[in-house]
Order: C-alpha cells, then sequence, then structure tokens
C-alpha cells in the first residue's frame, strides 16, 4: 500500500494506491483465467472501482498483480470528522481483497487489511496558564510534530502554517525576533514554520496579555499545510 504523496501518512481524503498484490492457488485444481480481483467498497473505505482479470494459476503457483500499464487498484479515505478537543486525527480504516470467479467469492481470497488515517503534521503539549488576572502576561505553548517521512517546507511537500485566533480579552504580544516566527493578526496570529524535517519537531510559545480578569477565554489553534 502506498500514500496518495508517499510521505508514509495515509491523510483523510486521499487516495490509497495499491500495488504488486500476490495470490497463490491453494485449492486442489487450476483456477481459470477468467477470475476476477477487485478491493471492494467498505463502510470506511471508497473503492475507486478498479478490477484485474486474473491469469489461469495451476495449484501452489505464485502470482503477482504489477504495478503497471495501470495495474494498481485506488481506494479514497474520507473526510476527517470534526475535531474534538486537542487530541490528533486518528481513525482506522479497513478493507478487503476479493477473487471471484463466476461471481463466486474465493473465501481464502478476502485478506482485510487495516491502516490508520492521520496528518503529516501534529500538535502536541498544548498548555496555557487557565486563570489570568488583568494585566497579567501568559504564554501559549504547543509542538508541532512532522510525523511522516518527508519534509514539510515552502519548497517541500507543503508549507506549515498554525493558525491562532483569540477573542478580544487577550492581547498577543508582537513578535520581538525573526526567531519567533509569526505575525499578528486582526483577531490572531499566523505562526510560520519555514521547514521541517521528517520526525522532527519545534515549540512555539506566543506570549499574550490578559485585559480583564477572566475564568476562560477562547484560543482556537488551528493548522494548514
Amino acid at each position: 500500500m502506498i500514500d496518495e504523496n508517499e510521505d508514509g501518512v495515509f491523510e483523510p481524503n486521499t487516495l490509497i494506491r495499491v500495488r504488486d498484490v500476490r495470490w497463490t492457488n491453494i485449492g486442489a485444481l487450476t483456477m481459470p483465467a477468467t477470475s476476477v480481483i477487485t478491493f471492494p467498497s467498505t463502510p470506511s473505505v471508497f473503492s475507486m472501482g478498479h478490477k484485474e482479470i486474473l491469469p489461469a494459476c495451476n495449484v501452489n503457483q505464485h502470482l503477482v498483480v504489477e504495478a503497471k500499464e495501470q495495474k494498481e487498484f485506488l481506494l479514497r479515505l474520507p473526510d476527517a470528522a470534526p475535531v474534538n478537543g486537542l487530541a490528533p486525527h486518528k481513525r482506522e480504516h479497513t478493507f478487503s481483497s476479493t477473487i471471484k470467479l463466476l461471481g463466486r467469492a474465493f473465501p481464502a481470497s478476502i485478506v482485510p487489511t487495516t491502516l490508520i488515517s492521520r496528518y503529516p503534521i501534529e500538535f502536541s503539549a498544548v498548555t496555557v496558564t487557565p486563570i489570568l488576572g488583568p494585566g497579567e502576561i501568559s504564554a501559549f505553548n504547543f509542538t508541532i510534530t512532522n510525523i511522516s517521512n518527508g519534509e514539510y517546507g515552502a519548497d517541500c511537500l507543503g508549507s506549515i502554517v498554525a493558525v491562532i485566533w483569540c477573542d478580544s480579552n487577550l492581547n498577543i504580544h508582537p513578535p520581538t525576533s525573526a526567531a519567533d516566527n509569526y505575525v499578528l493578526t486582526q483577531n490572531g496570529c499566523l505562526v510560520s514554520v519555514p521547514r521541517l524535517a521528517s520526525k522532527a519537531s519545534v515549540n512555539i510559545s506566543i506570549k499574550f496579555t490578559c485585559s480583564m480578569a477572566v475564568r476562560a477565554c477562547e484560543l482556537v489553534l488551528m493548522c494548514s499545510y
């Protein structure tokens, strides 16, 4: 199985590419040349409908549907559900191969495969002071991690931008140096990560002042790439 952009992460609403499918005739008779292999849709994976007519296969013979001449099976993962809390998106998806002859499936050909869809860029270690008085200074801290096998950045697999919104009771401090990597916006700030290598992380800290005594202010964190 290969993900759509080959960074090792199966993202929501992207393609799964299944290549080089191997099968063995474990029966007692030769399998005729009109058998068909597919990867049907399931409740959590949508098949793009490709099928392959298999050649005859002798008893105990091993054959492969090679990844050439469009002979790859495409499936699409569903889009992600709305995020609940600060936990990264993770969802299991299961699909199976099926080989049929005259419309009847060979039971041993139904081989389930399970994968987890997630995003290549994840947030973690999100902390903020829960209670602040008027004029008190705090910081919104979080970590951005690239869990993929590829490098992300402006000239790589994609730019990383974290969007922070806050309500009118919180005043974000302007950046003091280029190393802060963020710019103020009307309702918060934008944090840009120039480059993030595979499996690497970067810690972000955004200082702000509370303009009045409150127990709760809204801070919304979103990442795009």
